[in-house]
């Protein structure tokens, strides 16, 4: 059996910490199998954007400052992601026997391992399919629509996740809203209220609304 790399942070760390360990973790990697799963906190309210992303279309930076939200930018790809109120993943490895040479299949089967957790707390989830193309070209939120093969409940995306690969190696992101994130969201990303959370599930209300099971 395989052993991996267990790192869960007691203490939650201001953005730029986060990524930099995330950095340090994934450029450690050897060639030979290896696996870190990291899960940590957020300080202080923080955006990440995707690697790619241009700030100025997609974060109301003035607003940021003024509420003391950080802003980072992941090494991984994908959209906007305010992480507050949540948990979060980080998955590096060099393991391709485990995890495959292909992003898509190791995504789903990150994915995969992650639902059967749920499913363990009492939560049934389901794989996505493919989201409009118009979220594909466009700069809403991560969570604005389930990315195909992400997690969803009722229809609604319960992790975003985004991964980066180099050579045999890769990392992989992933965001768990556990509640509100008292309307932050709709203010950093330049949305309207009502539209901030049209896709979004939180863990805890994904909880309760499944059987009475508490939380």
């Amino acid at each position: 059996m395989k052993e991996w790399n267990l790192i869960a942070d007691k203490k939650s760390l201001r953005g730029s910490f986060n990524m930099a360990i995330d950095d340090f973790l994934f450029q450690s990697l050897s060639r030979e199998p290896q696996t870190y799963l990291r899960f940590y906190g957020w300080k202080r309210p923080t955006v990440s954007l995707g690697y790619s992303q241009d700030i100025r279309k997609v974060v109301d930076v003035e607003y940021c400052h003024k509420q003391g939200i950080d802003i980072v930018r992941r090494m991984t790809g994908g959209k906007l992601v305010l992480h507050h109120k949540e948990v979060t993943y980080s998955l590096c490895s060099s393991d391709r026997e485990t995890f495959t040479s292909k992003l898509i299949d190791s995504y789903r089967l990150i994915s995969q391992a992650l639902m059967r957790g749920f499913e363990k707390m009492g939560l049934k989830s389901y794989l996505a399919e493919a989201p409009p193309n118009s979220y594909l070209r466009g700069n809403l939120p991560c969570f604005s629509f389930p990315a195909r093969d992400e997690i969803e409940v009722g229809g609604k995306k319960l992790v975003g996740s985004a991964q980066k690969r180099a050579g045999s190696k890769f990392i992989q992101h992933g965001s768990i809203p556990l509640e509100e994130d008292e309307g932050f969201l709709a203010h950093v990303s330049f949305l309207k209220k009502e539209d901030s959370k049209g896709g979004l599930k939180f863990l805890n209300d994904g909880k309760r609304a499944d059987n009475g099971i508490r939380t």
